[in-house]
């Protein structure tokens, strides 16, 4: 990405995780943020298919880098699908960011047709996102994700 477009990417990832933060009612975002695929946000990186964290809301997590394979994150996008995980301490891939994480939602983003990275939201409460909820952010990645296809190609 060359400076202009980066800082553009940068405004709108903020803004996108700042929307959703807002959209999203007090005891389900503890932590809501972008994983992004590093060979898409990193041209020297054209084969690293690790996730670097982005723009975020919360605590610091020490999971600046997930290696595909790992975690929660990595399974949403090797299988370029939602994961609403209602119970993470009942499922042995979940990275824990917090030890007060109950349960979390991760939702692919895809630019022409392939998954460049994910929001994650992470929630002290147990089953925290019903399907109304994960459908309205589904549909929000959905945009967001032709919006960096637009910012790309212009």
């Amino acid at each position: 990405m060359n400076t202009v477009i980066h800082e553009k990417f940068v405004k709108i990832s903020n803004q996108f995780v700042q929307d959703v933060f807002d959209s999203l009612k007090s005891h389900q975002r503890d932590w809501v943020g972008l994983y992004w695929v590093e060979s898409f946000i990193n041209s020297d990186q054209p084969n690293s298919d690790d996730l670097l964290v982005g723009a975020f809301i919360g605590p610091d997590t020490p999971h600046k880098r997930i290696k595909m394979g790992e975690g929660l994150c990595s399974l949403a996008v090797e299988r370029g699908q939602t994961i609403n995980e209602k119970d993470v301490k009942a499922n042995e891939r979940f990275l824990a960011c917090s030890s007060t994480t109950e349960s979390e939602l991760i939702i692919p983003i895809s630019v022409r047709f392939k998954v460049v990275g994910e929001l994650d939201i992470d929630s002290n409460q147990y089953d925290a996102f019903d399907k109304d909820t994960e459908a309205n952010l589904e549909r929000l990645c959905a945009d967001f994700g032709k919006k960096l296809e637009t910012l790309l190609v212009d």
